[in-house]
């Protein structure tokens, strides 16, 4: 056990001289330098790219928030439209009901004539009878 703990006090008291000396090394800077600049370029590239991702993401929200508040507005208009819509339905059934007699006396005219002739006939009838002219 003591061999091993030796061992490991060796092994690390031998990195600590290792990496003591490549701080100290110009060239292990100069790669270091080299790698990170290459890092820092790729990382700007990526922040580049982020930005215009960011301002297109931006300008779709605007986009969508304006659908939005017209699709509101929208929903509002076809909310009264139909309304006014069920009014005139309604208007139309009623009025529908009113002319009914004046369309049947438009599409038959002889048949209203004739109807028309017969209750005026029961009238006067009816009247003289009453008054007591037939018998």
């Amino acid at each position: 056990m003591k061999d091993l703990k030796q061992k490991f006090g060796e092994i690390k008291t031998k990195h600590q001289k290792d990496v003591e000396n490549m701080t100290d090394n110009t060239d292990y800077r100069t790669y270091l330098n080299e790698k990170f600049e290459n890092v820092n370029i790729r990382l700007d590239a990526i922040n580049c790219h982020l930005e215009k991702i960011n301002g297109r993401v931006q300008k779709h929200d605007e986009i969508i928030n304006d659908a939005i508040a017209e699709r509101v507005g929208n929903r509002v208009e076809h909310k009264e439209a139909l309304n006014d819509l069920i009014t005139v339905r309604r208007k139309v059934s009623t009025l529908d009901a009113e002319l009914m007699e004046y369309k049947m006396a438009k599409k038959y005219p002889k048949v209203f004539a004739a109807s028309m002739f017969i209750m005026g006939g029961a009238i006067i009838l009816l009247t003289l009878h009453s008054m007591g002219w037939l018998g």
